[in-house]
């Protein structure tokens, strides 16, 4: 095995170790979030995991906390509506930010 290969497999293991109150599963699907201050203009993302409380998304520009509305394409010519609480979003390289939010019911 690599020395790259292994460093990879290391900072897996750092996610892997995260202690949410809920597991979560892997959830890779296009969506398009809407902001508060925009309401009309859609913004492009992708989700990476979801759980019963919360969604993980990957997207190109950065996210304030807060209350966004998201639509999920679930293929076959469905699509989900939810608001969600951005809780926290960080940059992840070349552009790219990660964050997470929990559904709001």
């Amino acid at each position: 095995m690599t020395t790259g290969v292994k460093q990879i497999l290391q900072a897996a293991e750092g996610f892997a170790n995260e202690h949410r109150s809920t597991g979560r599963q892997p959830f890779f699907h296009p969506t398009s979030m809407y902001l508060p201050s925009q309401p009309l203009r859609r913004y492009s993302a992708f989700t990476r995991d979801v759980s019963e409380q919360g969604i993980g998304l990957l997207h190109a520009m950065p996210l304030e906390p807060g209350r966004i509305t998201l639509e999920t394409y679930l293929g076959e010519g469905k699509c989900i509506k939810n608001r969600v609480e951005i809780t926290w979003c960080l940059p992840c390289g070349d552009g790219w930010f990660i964050s997470g939010g929990a559904f709001v019911v």
